[in-house]
């Protein structure tokens, strides 16, 4: 009965000690599945964190455009003020400004200024534009009044509305439903 009693102690003694193995296993994989699963916490938040961030800083640069954009507009419709006396000092006996073609290139370049390569996207978007539609365009753009327009184009008053209709026609088919102005809002984004 003793080697029965003491293979059966050896047996209980093997079986805590697999017992104790398998239980310390499960033990330090508990502790690894919370490690890995605190980590992949804190990453999923990082991440949350980050996309948040990354969210808001697309907010705030649309913002930030579209301020951008607002300030080159007044700038622009101030740069007429500007330019008024010059077109005014170019009156002829008629009462028409007559703009000399160094002024014209002057008005081009003051557009590309303020609105960034201005001319060189609607030239190449429209092919079809000559230098004159061009720069009639960059006055629209000015926010330049009718009035003013009919002096340096040497046509009435009423016939701008209708020289915006034609351009509107030579820019595109499409926008009909918009005025000229927005569409060439277009190009200064």
């Amino acid at each position: 009965m003793q080697p029965n009693q003491a293979e059966r102690e050896a047996e209980r003694s093997s079986l805590y000690l697999i017992i104790i193995v398998v239980l310390v296993l499960l033990l330090t994989a508990c502790v690894l599945v919370l490690v890995f699963r605190k980590k992949a916490i804190i990453a999923h938040t990082n991440e949350l964190e980050a996309m948040r961030i990354a969210d808001e800083s697309q907010a705030n640069e649309a913002i930030v455009k579209e301020e951008n954009i607002q300030l080159q507009k007044l700038y622009y419709e101030h740069l007429y003020a500007i330019i008024l006396p010059i077109l005014n000092a170019n009156r002829g006996k008629t009462g028409h400004i007559n703009l000399e073609e160094s002024s014209w290139e002057l008005i081009e370049k003051n557009t590309d200024m303020v609105l960034p390569h201005f001319t060189t996207k609607l030239r190449h978007n429209h092919q079809s534009l000559s230098n004159e539609d061009v720069r009639f365009c960059c006055m629209i753009m000015m926010r330049v009044p009718n009035a003013i327009l009919a002096d340096v184009y040497g046509i009435a008053t009423s016939s701008v509305a209708i020289r915006k209709q034609r351009m509107k026609k030579k820019l595109d088919a499409d926008i009909h439903e918009q005025t000229i102005e927005n569409y060439l809002g277009q190009y200064i984004i």
